[in-house]
């Protein structure tokens, strides 16, 4: 049978997560300096391998222990989400590779070409480059998409 502290997490966490995705009890900490316990609990949750239910604690003085906060964290081996890339970084590499209709440049040749092996119309690569000055000029290119759209103008100038 749980202790009565570990008892007090499993309610909180049975707020937030079904009972079957609620494992057993893998640590429990001792209390900081300011009376705060941190158990951890195995997870079930589908699609979240290594990742482990959270539960702060604590106790003042004589009174009754109390939940702070549950979530769920992942462990060193959890596999996580990419890193954030601003709106303006993704459309400005999107643009670099692909022409104004959407379709992908050959990187290989340098050339535009759609999906029937055509070129593209006459002064796409005009408006392509004016507006990647235009963003470049507001300070949203990365550096890596500069050097792609520097790289298929001089393949398209030689």
């Amino acid at each position: 049978m749980p202790d009565a502290l570990t008892q007090l997490a499993l309610v909180a966490l049975g707020e937030v997560a079904p009972a079957e995705q609620i494992g057993e009890l893998i640590s429990m900490s001792e209390p900081n300096e300011e009376g705060v316990r941190t158990l951890r609990f195995a997870s079930a949750v589908p699609g979240h391998p290594d990742w482990f239910w959270t539960v702060w604690t604590t106790q003042v003085d004589d009174d009754e222990p109390t939940v702070l906060e549950c979530d769920l964290l992942p462990g060193e081996d959890a596999l996580l989400a990419p890193a954030w890339i601003p709106w303006a970084e993704r459309l400005a590499e999107f643009r670099a590779t692909h022409d104004r209709s959407g379709k992908l440049v050959d990187e290989d040749d340098g050339e535009d070409l759609d999906d029937e092996g055509e070129e593209p119309e006459p002064g796409a690569a005009d408006a392509d480059a004016e507006s990647e000055e235009l963003r470049s000029s507001r300070g949203k290119s990365s550096a890596r998409t500069q050097r792609r759209t520097r790289r298929r103008r001089r393949r398209r100038s030689s």
